[in-house]
């Protein structure tokens, strides 16, 4: 390991000489011979940081061939050499894995800052530049930061997401450069297999590391420096399933419960979970219930056997299983489930706190397992602060418990987005959550770890629409910061034709790393990058979609949210403050977007991106303007039938009926043309998913009963 010395300077920026495309680039392959060598060895557990700094090489040989005007198939071009080889001593690049201890030909005295995992610096010295990672992701994010300084970006997945400039002369920093990330985790939260590789790599150079392990190319995705996470609410019917066939019928490790064991109930020769064990389950109302799926009754978390069996099952997973690569485990309850009613688990405490306990157990049989060697990475565990156990603990955590890697993650499901969290005028929905989110950093604090923020950009009801948090993003994240929050996810993201959402997610990428960053600089370098000549109508297009989208909450999540309320019929049709068909609340408390103004706002994205489309672009700017003039239609429809829809339910309750009718046959070419996109409600996970953007917009029950009754038909 290297001496650490030197504090570090902010960076300054000066023109390098003309740069010699026969410039190598340096880097270790130890214990192979030559970069050769090791490009030629296969991907596996033991070469991953060597396979990493390849592949870090290659993607500084890449661009810097580009920036230079020189063909990336030019073999003699930016060759990548080994450390310390004669060919090296000509190399103006050195890539350095400082937990690296073969590396060679690094600078005597390191900057301080490097200590933290996937921190990086940038040494200038002489006529080198040395690109130097706490760790082979800190690698490789030092190349992706010494790229954006010469302009390069990323915005969204694929060639159309990159914005390469113009060859030029490099950018050279003329003073070292530390960096480290602030959350540690940033990211998406997901768990179907729904990621490419164009995708993983767009999150790499993003320095977003949170994926989910249920993704191909596991070993891949972890040299690139993601973080993957299993779970969620499945663990009880992946391995406690009540109907699945219990494995040790002949030689069962656990004793059965005299008072309860029946046996064979259904004499299907069989003995499932239950049947063998019935006393695992939850007791509510004097009877053991179970679940299907994520829903229903919650095991019976006081039962010593069953948490066992589970620990076993876990373990076993993680260690051999699909799990083999997370470095996560999202230890869940079932989503809103009821919770065992038994003495011994009422007797624990509030759902929170029995839900602690479990995962104090977990914990400890997965640190067993790595002490072991069985489990030979580490594993970090997050529980939910979630709906029933969205309270703090009432009492003391079990001994020992392990607050660095047993992490809470606060969800503020049911949130509004109009508001920060945190904002006192958000008193309908925002300000509740907030307290009780304080419940755990004020009193009696039995939990002292930190926290991850799983928010709901993405929420499942959203189907993809094309909603923009920018400015709740900018105001949030460092707030979350700033309340010891160090982890972040968000689920659903859209992992093909994001449209605008793409700019939530690169801000995303930039604000986790550091919440202190300017988010309005960040903003209008993607639009003067991605639109060119078009960057001042697509900056007022966006904020337009982004007032206009404001009210996602109040139409598609609350409790009393409008889509609901049309499928329902019920009276009055706009119980928020926060949404009315018509004005806003004068003062500043629930003050939010009415849906005529909704409608305004996005009739006014259309006048600008008519306009645009009128106009003449180059062609990757043309494809990025349909992608995103798609998700503004599909935008415009659904807001435009929400509004004629609920126009035409008044007009019906006052009696007005040929009004009514009038109104609803003016939602008839919407509904064809929702019912006729398919793409892009089906660019997220399954139940974010949709058939087609009219069951998307989750009123295709109400909207059907009400053209019943008038006689209006859109077939």
């Amino acid at each position: 390991m290297f001496r650490i010395a030197l504090a570090c300077l902010a960076a300054s920026l000066c023109l390098g000489a003309p740069l010699d495309s026969r410039t190598p680039i340096a880097a270790s392959f130890s214990p192979y011979e030559s970069p050769a060598a090791a490009k030629a060895a296969e991907l596996s557990e033991s070469n991953l940081s060597i396979k990493a700094t390849l592949y870090a090489a290659g993607e500084l040989r890449e661009y810097l061939c580009r920036l230079s005007g020189v063909s990336p198939a030019d073999a003699a071009a930016f060759p990548i050499v080994a450390a310390g080889t004669a060919a090296a001593r000509t190399a103006r690049f050195h890539l350095l894995r400082l937990d690296d201890s073969s590396e060679r030909g690094a600078p005597r005295e390191m900057p301080k800052g490097l200590d933290a995992p996937e921190s990086f610096a940038l040494i200038p010295l002489a006529d080198r530049l040395y690109l130097a990672g706490h760790d082979s992701t800190g690698l490789l994010y030092s190349v992706y930061h010494f790229l954006e300084m010469q302009g390069i970006r990323w915005y969204a997945p694929g060639p159309d997401g990159e914005h390469v400039p113009a060859a030029h002369r490099l950018r050279m920093p003329t003073s070292t450069v530390v960096e480290h990330p602030r959350f540690l985790t940033r990211g998406f939260w997901a768990w179907e297999p729904r990621g490419n590789r164009e995708f993983h790599i767009w999150m790499a150079r993003n320095r977003i590391n949170f994926w989910t392990a249920a993704d191909r190319e596991g070993l891949f995705m972890r040299m690139l420096g993601l973080r993957l996470n299993a779970g969620g609410h499945w663990f009880f019917e992946r391995y406690l399933n009540p109907e699945d066939e219990y494995p040790y019928r002949d030689s069962d490790p656990y004793p059965k419960d005299s008072a309860e064991f029946r046996g064979d109930r259904n004499h299907d020769g069989k003995l499932s979970y239950f049947e063998a064990h019935p006393e695992w389950y939850g007791l509510v109302g004097g009877e053991r219930r179970t679940f299907q799926r994520a829903f229903g009754v919650n095991p019976c978390s006081s039962n010593p056997h069953m948490m066992t069996e589970l620990c076993r099952r876990i373990v076993r997973e993680l260690a051999e299983g699909e799990w083999k690569n997370a470095g996560i485990l999202d230890f869940w309850a079932l989503d809103v489930g009821r919770w065992c009613e038994c003495e011994r688990c009422r007797a624990l405490g509030t759902p929170t706190d029995r839900l602690l306990r479990m995962a104090h157990q977990v914990r400890e049989a997965v640190t067993q397992a790595e002490h072991a060697g069985v489990l030979k990475r580490p594993v970090t565990v997050f529980f939910p602060i979630y709906a029933e156990t969205l309270a703090a603990p009432s009492r003391p955590l079990p001994e020992g418990f392990d607050f660095e890697r047993t992490i809470g993650t606060l969800f503020p499901i049911h949130r509004c987005f109009r508001h920060a969290l945190d904002d006192p005028d958000c008193r309908e929905t925002n300000a509740g959550i907030w307290n009780t989110i304080l419940g755990w950093q004020s009193g009696e604090r039995f939990y002292r770890g930190g926290y991850v923020m799983g928010e709901y950009y993405g929420v499942s009801t959203t189907k993809c629409l094309p909603v923009l948090y920018t400015k709740v993003m900018a105001r949030d994240i460092p707030l979350y910061y700033s309340r010891g929050a160090r982890h972040f996810h968000y689920m659903h993201v859209a992992t093909q034709l994001p449209g605008p959402k793409r700019l939530n997610d690169y801000l995303l990428g930039r604000m986790l790393w550091n919440p202190e960053a300017d988010a309005q600089a960040f903003m209008s370098e993607y639009f003067r990058d991605f639109f060119g000549a078009e960057a001042d109508s697509m900056r007022e297009l966006y904020g337009h979609l982004e007032e206009g989208m404001s009210a996602i909450h109040q139409w598609k999540s609350d409790r009393r949210r409008l889509t609901d309320r049309i499928n329902r019929d019920l009276d009055p049709l706009f119980p928020l403050k926060h949404l009315q068909l018509e004005t806003a609340e004068q003062g500043p408390a629930d003050r939010g977007v009415p849906l005529a103004k909704s409608v305004e706002e996005l009739r006014l994205c259309r006048v600008i991106m008519n306009r645009v489309l009128s106009r003449r672009q180059a062609p990757v700017i043309r494809r990025r303007l349909i992608e995103d003039d798609r998700n503004l239609r599909y935008a415009e429809a659904t807001v435009q039938l929400y509004e004629r829809t609920a126009r035409a339910i008044l007009a019906r309750r006052a009696g007005r009926t040929a009004e009514a009718k009038r109104f609803l046959e003016q939602t008839v070419p919407l509904v064809k043309a929702l019912r006729a996109e398919t793409a892009l409600v089906q660019a997220s996970s399954t139940h974010a998913n949709a058939k087609d953007a009219m069951e998307a917009s989750l009123i295709e029950t109400g909207w059907n009963r009400l053209a019943g009754e008038l006689g209006v038909s859109a077939n």
